[in-house]
């Protein structure tokens, strides 16, 4: 199973961050993602997972073995990624899948795409952002800089009187 691949190698880059010393707050990250793979239902585990792995990357100092050590991370958000694909069906929109027209079609339109609300869809195409990096589980860090954009965006609209972008 998916799920058990993705707890021994959680267990495999704990000791692997043992091994290189690195900070507490990496550790700390590790053992709640091993503590998170035991719990069901799995889908609302993945992207807690995913986030985790994101904050243990940027834990870890340059080097040859924080390289492993990276590896053996971007192995596990695969098997993680791999399960989440497996558990449910990919996003679409409006009956097609999310792609790059899409998308831009989207946010011309004033619409949701996908799991985005109408204003993420436009701040994330105005930031041409892959719509590989758009699917579900939408990370932390991209969720964070779209509803920053889109805030900025409501902002603007206050001061240029509701203008909005000429379509590229």
């Amino acid at each position: 199973m998916l799920i058990d691949d993705a707890l021994r190698e959680a267990h495999r880059l704990q000791a692997s961050l043992r091994a290189m010393r690195v900070e507490q707050a990496a550790l700390d990250e590790a053992d709640l993602l091993c503590r998170a793979l035991r719990h069901d239902p799995v889908e609302n585990v993945v992207p807690f997972a995913l986030d985790t792995l994101e904050r243990i990357d940027g834990h870890l100092p340059a080097g040859t073995l924080a390289g492993l050590v990276r590896v053996r991370i971007r192995n596990l958000v695969g098997t993680l990624q791999a399960t989440s694909d497996h558990l449910e069906p990919a996003e679409t929109t409006h009956g097609a899948a999310l792609t790059p027209r899409s998308l831009e079609q989207a946010a011309i339109n004033g619409d949701g795409a996908g799991c985005l609300s109408p204003s993420q869809t436009w701040a994330a195409w105005r930031l041409a952002i892959p719509v590989e990096r758009l699917q579900r589980p939408l990370s932390a860090r991209v969720a964070a800089v779209l509803e920053r954009v889109s805030r900025l965006e409501g902002a603007s609209k206050g001061l240029t009187g509701g203008l909005r972008p000429v379509a590229r």
